[in-house]
C-alpha cells in the first residue's frame, strides 16, 4: 500500500472531475430532526466556548404543553460516555446550554475525561473536548432543530453555524441517519486563512467522525492497528500545492492548521489557501502477519466481521474555524464553515476482496448517487 496511490487517484478525479446529487437521508441538510449532535470545546479556566439552543418546531405554537424528554449524552473527544441525563422540553420550547455550564456541574474526574491540549501557533493550551448528543423517544418526530455558537467574548469573538439533526429513526452509534444511512465522507474541501503570528489568530479544522480511528477504541477485532489521516494536498493562494497527511484518530478532532503547513507554503502572513483530501485509514486486522488492508472513505471495517450492508459506512462532519486578532484595533473577526465534502458514491459495489477465504462484497448504501468511489483494498503482508 503506497500512499503515491491515493494521491495519483485523487489527481485523477481533479482531473476528469466529478458530480454532484443528494436524497434526503445521508445528506448534510438543515431540516427539523428527531435526533441532534453538537460538538463542543471550551478553554479550561474561560475564555473561548461554546454555547447552543435546542429548539421545538411543532406547529401548536400556542399549547406550551410538556411533550416529553430528551435522553442527553455527553461524550470525549474519543467517544467514551462521560455523564447523561434527561432534558425536558416543551412545545415552542428553546432550551440553552453550553460547554462551560456542563463541564461546571462535573465531578474532577469527569472534567478530566474531556480534558485536552492543543498548541495553536506555538502556544498550548487546555480545552475541554467532546460532543453531545439529544436523543427523542419518538420515531419520526422531527420536530427539533439546534443552534450552535463558538465565541470568546472578551475577544469579541462569537460565530454560529447547525447542528447535525438526524431524521426518522433517529442516529446510531456510527452517526447514521435513520439508524440506517450514512452522511459519507470520501473528501474534505476546507478553506484556511491566517491573518497575523497572534496566540488568538488561527484556523482550525474539527472533524467530527462516527467512529474513532479503527482499533483505538471500539475494534470488535482485538489487536488491530490502524491509522485514519485526510490525505491529500494542501495549496496557498497562488496555487502552490504541498502533499500532506493529518492524523484524525478520534471521534472529535480539532486540528491546529498552522501546525501542519508545509514551511515553504508560505514566507509571511497573512497566510491563506485550501486543503485537497480524502479520508484514508490503513493498516492490519491482528498483527503485522496478517494482510494489510487500506480504505478510502468513511468505510467501517465491521465489513471484516459481518455480511454486506448499511453498516459498511459511518458518517463524518467537518467545520473550518477561522479567527484573526489584531490587539488594540478593531480588525477582529471570526467566522466557521462546515466543510464542502464529496460523498460516497452509493452505486459502486461490485468491488470484492478475498480475507481468510471469505469474499466480502463492497458494502453499498450510501446516500451519493454520484459522489467518489469509496472502497477497501487489500495487500500482500509487509508492504505499507
Amino acid at each position: 500500500m503506497k500512499k503515491f496511490l491515493v494521491l495519483a487517484l485523487m489527481l485523477g478525479v481533479l482531473l476528469f472531475g466529478y458530480s454532484t446529487s443528494q436524497a434526503v437521508f445521508g445528506v448534510a441538510d438543515d431540516v427539523p430532526a428527531k435526533d441532534l449532535v453538537i460538538p463542543f470545546v471550551c478553554q479550561v479556566g474561560g475564555g473561548l466556548d461554546t454555547l447552543w439552543a435546542i429548539g421545538e418546531t411543532s406547529p401548536d405554537i400556542l399549547a406550551k404543553t410538556s411533550i416529553g424528554n430528551f435522553f442527553v449524552q455527553v461524550y470525549n473527544k474519543d467517544s467514551e460516555r462521560v455523564i447523561d441525563f434527561n432534558q425536558p422540553i416543551t412545545t415552542s420550547d428553546v432550551v440553552p446550554d453550553s460547554c462551560s455550564s456542563l463541564v461546571s456541574k462535573m465531578s474532577t474526574a469527569n472534567k478530566n475525561a474531556l480534558r485536552t491540549t492543543i498548541e495553536t501557533n506555538g502556544v498550548a493550551v487546555d480545552y475541554y473536548v467532546g460532543y453531545i448528543t439529544y436523543v427523542w423517544p419518538v420515531v419520526d418526530d422531527n420536530r427539533f432543530v439546534a443552534w450552535v455558537y463558538l465565541t470568546d467574548l472578551s475577544k469579541g469573538f462569537a460565530s454560529g453555524f447547525n447542528a447535525y439533526g438526524a431524521e426518522g429513526f433517529g442516529i446510531d452509534g456510527r452517526f447514521n441517519e435513520d439508524q440506517l444511512t450514512p452522511v459519507t465522507v470520501w473528501g474534505f474541501h476546507p478553506r484556511y486563512y491566517i491573518h497575523n503570528s497572534d496566540a488568538d489568530t488561527w484556523t482550525w479544522w474539527m472533524v467530527l467522525a462516527g467512529r474513532n480511528q479503527y482499533g483505538l477504541m471500539d475494534s470488535p477485532i482485538p489487536g488491530a492497528s490502524f491509522i485514519r489521516e485526510l490525505t491529500g494536498f494542501i495549496c496557498n493562494e497562488d496555487e502552490d500545492c504541498f502533499s500532506i497527511s493529518i492524523p484524525i484518530p478520534d471521534e472529535m478532532n480539532i486540528i491546529d492548521v498552522s501546525h501542519n503547513l508545509p514551511a515553504a507554503l508560505h514566507t509571511t502572513f497573512p497566510k491563506g489557501g485550501l486543503g485537497w483530501f480524502v479520508v484514508y485509514e490503513y493498516g492490519y486486522v491482528a498483527n503485522p502477519s496478517t494482510p494489510e488492508i487500506e480504505m478510502i472513505g468513511t468505510i467501517d471495517p465491521v465489513w471484516l466481521v459481518q455480511t454486506e450492508g448499511l453498516t459498511g459506512y459511518y458518517s463524518m462532519f467537518g467545520w473550518a474555524y477561522q479567527r484573526a486578532f489584531a490587539p488594540g484595533a478593531s480588525l477582529s473577526w471570526d467566522v466557521i464553515h462546515p466543510m464542502h465534502r464529496t460523498y460516497c458514491d452509493y452505486t459502486n459495489s461490485d468491488f470484492e476482496i478475498l480475507y481468510f477465504d471469505f469474499f466480502f462484497n463492497q458494502i453499498q448504501g450510501a446516500s451519493y448517487i454520484n459522489g467518489e468511489a469509496c472502497f477497501v483494498d487489500v495487500f500482500a503482508t509487509g508492504g505499507v
